[in-house]
């Protein structure tokens, strides 16, 4: 992992460099490992390590198009930096020369690549730019006691006209690598917990909200949010994470109860002597203080939730949204809480137990013999009973610093909720690099956009499929060099 040099720390490292590459040709050849500092090829196996850990270990000519290949040549490398010597077609504004390089990751861990880094004075000619093939993007990872290989194409900018004054580019480039975010700590259990930071430092934060109940083509499922923040060391933030839905307690009729852990709305069966109706999820969320899952002053300190889901009735529960949760179509179901309100409620003039709307961090309750609504930074609305009955509302789901998110004023009480009209918690606290995807699968910035098909799993790799599940939280180490 490279930090960028100083202008100081690359003259040395010009000056200095014949020596830089006698002495990483001995490393390199301690086992059985030989590189030839030209050409860079390989023979044996390469054990050496750098201290960085990632380094350059082949790079070899792939095309062009109509460059001076006599002239064009990788002179060297050392680490993850490439010298680099090209010389391109001076009348012909399409010349280019690609070359594929060959990248190994010695440590222990996964590392992310971040970015190219050259400066003017060590990138003699700004006509000449370069890219790099899609399998070197941004946050790219290079897994443990792997290779990764990439190609870099150099060419002109599209604007530039060739001559033979601005033809020939030497240049140094860095390829910046950071470990991989890595756990600290995760969450699959419904219930509260506390984590206090150790040292200060960028913190990501990935939060399942639990699903309601029901078949997988009726369920409602629980959202995703994430977000990296900055904390101080002695920093102690509070998880809540959100338990299920789960089916009524007793068929006697009364029983009033199902809802997950966190806020989820509770089925009922007032007006009939039978069980299978079930409570909406809970959300799992991100708190500045603790206290009971309901407490108000523990609620407005949410800086993060991701909302439940609603639960089945006779019509489908509805997902947990990402800026808005959603309501089923069918005519008596609850409708999803927004950033500023929960869910509505149906009325029935047929039977007295009637549902009650979503509100701020519960979920509403499910009227007559109907399921509840999921939690969420505002609940989903209760199903009703009439002709049919109809499925718990999804929650809203919520980032201090995602834009289209409402925030909630510090002066806010329990009777008297108002919001700034902005996103960042009233703390201060806020998230970068967010990302909001709702229990359907799409993906939200200001409104709902791509459907990526499912949530992104714990493992980190893949997608969840629908099922009946609690919440879930992880805190991750985000190194920045």
């Amino acid at each position: 992992m490279k930090k960028k040099q100083t202008k100081a720390q690359k003259s040395n490292y010009q000056k200095y460099f014949p020596l830089v590459i006698f002495i990483s040709i001995l490393c390199m050849s301690v086992g059985y490992a030989i590189i030839n500092s030209i050409s860079l090829d390989i023979s044996g196996e390469a054990l050496a390590k750098n201290v960085e850990g990632v380094y350059i270990t082949e790079v070899n000519y792939v095309s062009n198009n109509n460059a001076d290949t006599s002239n064009s040549k990788i002179i060297n490398a050392h680490g993850t930096l490439l010298n680099s010597d090209i010389t391109l077609s001076s009348t012909d504004q399409k010349s280019s020369i690609t070359y594929e390089i060959k990248l190994y990751n010695s440590n222990d861990y996964n590392c992310l690549f971040k970015e190219t880094i050259t400066d003017e004075d060590f990138y003699s000619n700004s006509n000449i730019t370069y890219i790099l093939s899609d399998s070197l993007v941004t946050d790219t990872v290079i897994k443990s006691k792997n290779y990764l290989t990439f190609t870099i194409t150099f060419k002109y900018k599209e604007d530039i006209i060739p001559s033979s004054n601005i033809n020939n580019l030497v240049s140094y480039i860095d390829f910046n690598f950071i470990r991989e975010p890595y756990i600290l700590a995760s969450y699959s259990t419904p219930g509260t917990y506390s984590y206090t930071i150790t040292e200060a430092g960028v913190y990501r934060f990935q939060l399942w909200g639990a699903s309601g109940h029901g078949s997988t083509t009726t369920i409602g499922n629980g959202g995703y949010v994430q977000g990296d923040i900055e904390l101080e060391e002695n920093t102690t933030i509070y998880i809540y994470v959100g338990g299920k839905g789960q089916m009524l307690s007793s068929p006697t009729a009364g029983t009033d109860d199902g809802g997950g852990f966190n806020g989820g709305g509770n089925a009922s069966n007032a007006d009939y002597s039978y069980q299978s109706r079930y409570g909406g999820g809970g959300a799992t969320d991100i708190r500045l203080s603790g206290g009971e899952w309901n407490d108000f002053e523990s609620l407005k300190s949410r800086i993060m939730v991701a909302g439940g889901g609603g639960s089945y009735s006779q019509t489908a529960g509805g997902n947990s949204g990402g800026l808005n949760g959603y309501g089923d179509t069918g005519e008596y179901a609850g409708s999803g809480g927004t950033q500023t309100s929960g869910g509505l409620n149906k009325i029935s003039t047929t039977y007295k137990n009637q549902a009650t709307p979503g509100g701020f961090g519960y979920g509403g309750n499910g009227g007559s013999y109907s399921s509840g609504g999921g939690s969420g930074y505002y609940g989903g609305g209760g199903g009703m009973r009439a002709k049919t009955d109809g499925g718990g509302g999804g929650g809203s789901s919520f980032i201090s610093g995602h834009e289209g998110c409402d925030a909630i004023t510090e002066t806010s009480t329990s009777d008297a909720i108002t919001h700034t009209g902005q996103s960042i918690h009233y703390s201060g606290y806020y998230f970068v690099n967010t990302k909001m995807i709702d229990g359907a699968g799409y993906l939200w910035t200001t409104e709902k956009t791509t459907n990526i098909i499912g949530l992104p799993n714990y493992t980190g790799t893949g997608t969840m499929t629908s099922s009946v599940k609690d919440g879930y939280a992880i805190i991750k180490r985000v190194p920045t060099e």
